[in-house]
């Protein structure tokens, strides 16, 4: 893939705005910066930053949309990776009393990883719903 001098540039712009924000505790603005920089890097990479920002809404008390961008990093993650991180949430989720959320995590938990360890709670959430 070929990069032009001006993207690495934006991309460097907006990790370092990001890390400044971060450092100074503001991370409302944090989460643009770095929201910002994932629109400059690889398409494979575009998941990374998600992690980070899911970090700073929790910081800010905001958990749904911690999850939400917890969820974007775990797409872009590999299949074993994305398994953990869909448990992880899918816990979290259960944690708020959102059942139809956690189940869909731990759905995707398990098509990422079969054998992830959550079938039976998968399925008597799925019972407590009927």
């Amino acid at each position: 893939m070929e990069v032009n001098q001006s993207e690495i540039q934006k991309r460097q712009e907006f990790y370092w705005l990001g890390r400044k924000y971060q450092e100074q505790g503001n991370y409302t603005e944090a989460i643009e910066a770095y929201k910002t920089y994932s629109t400059h890097l690889a398409d494979e990479d575009k998941h990374i930053p998600h992690q980070w920002i899911s970090d700073f809404y929790e910081k800010l008390g905001k958990k749904e949309k911690s999850l939400f961008h917890l969820g974007k990093y775990a797409q872009g993650c590999t299949p074993p990776r994305a398994a953990e991180v869909f448990k992880e949430i899918g816990e979290h989720y259960l944690l708020i009393n959102s059942i139809e959320k956690a189940v869909t995590n731990f759905e995707n938990a398990i098509k990422n990883n079969p054998k992830i360890g959550i079938k039976k709670k998968l399925d008597n959430l799925k019972n407590s719903l009927l």
